[in-house]
């Protein structure tokens, strides 16, 4: 079975209370689950609901790389960006001018407000989320080949294809891909969760379908994972959680992201 949802994003940080205030003040996401599992002390130690996914952080070194040069964005639908554009000015977050309107923190992580109606169908958010994540977007440097490994092995679907960009669809979550002279910018500090209700098929499906498994799946408390990457080298990750997993506090929320609610 293919992964068909994006479940978690994974985002590196260095100074955990700045985050914080961050995605808790500025954007109004809800910490769902603050306790760390052990062995995964350093690893989604804050969770939120975000909407259509959960954005969860991790302890992580300052990045190595200038703001600004990470290959993700996250955007964010708001039905009042004027307002978030405020909040985050007095964060200390100064919001690019329009068309843009991305945010860079001091993790170098990119969002971009979007003014789509936060409430409206076509972002509408499961969880009753504020300014809910709308789609992922990553910088690749090979548009085709990109396409070609996201809809040919992983199995998203097509939505738009251009010649600088494609739009493909998880079941809960657009990702735009973005051909971009990549070559400056970071692929850590973030990661990508699949969500799978069978790892081992899910592997045996991609790995015949050629792709590439950087370990073995990996058995703990939150359940099994398994990491991969794209042919630009942005890190994704299988992830089937444990019945142990769904009790916890981001459990109810993944529930209503896969429609197990």
């Amino acid at each position: 079975m293919m992964p068909c949802h994006i479940l978690y994003v994974f985002l590196d940080t260095s100074d955990l209370e700045r985050k914080r205030r961050l995605l808790e003040e500025c954007f109004g996401f809800v910490p769902v689950e603050w306790e760390p599992k052990l062995p995964h002390e350093r690893h989604g130690v804050v969770k939120y609901d975000a909407g259509r996914v959960i954005m969860s952080l991790n302890l992580g070194e300052r990045p190595p790389v200038p703001p600004g040069y990470h290959a993700l964005t996250t955007v964010l639908a708001s039905a009042d960006p004027g307002e978030l554009r405020g909040r985050l000015s007095h964060g200390g977050y100064p919001v690019m001018p329009e068309p843009s309107s991305t945010v860079v923190d001091d993790d170098g992580h990119l969002f971009e407000i979007d003014g789509a109606d936060a409430h409206s169908d076509g972002v509408r958010s499961p969880t009753g989320a504020v300014n809910p994540v709308a789609s992922l977007r990553l910088m690749v440097a090979d548009l085709h080949r990109s396409v070609e490994f996201y809809c040919g092995r992983i199995g998203l679907a097509p939505v738009q294809v251009t010649r600088e960009r494609a739009l493909v669809h998880a079941d809960n979550l657009d990702l735009e891909l973005l051909a971009h002279d990549s070559r400056q910018v970071s692929r850590r500090g973030f990661l990508i969760v699949f969500h799978t209700p069978d790892i081992v098929g899910t592997c045996e499906e991609l790995a015949e379908s050629g792709v590439a498994f950087r370990s073995a799946i990996g058995v703990s408390v939150i359940g099994s994972t398994r990491r991969f990457a794209d042919p630009d080298g942005n890190q994704l990750c299988l992830y089937q959680p444990s019945d142990t997993s769904f009790g916890w506090g981001a459990g109810t929320t993944m529930r209503k992201i896969i429609g197990g609610a």
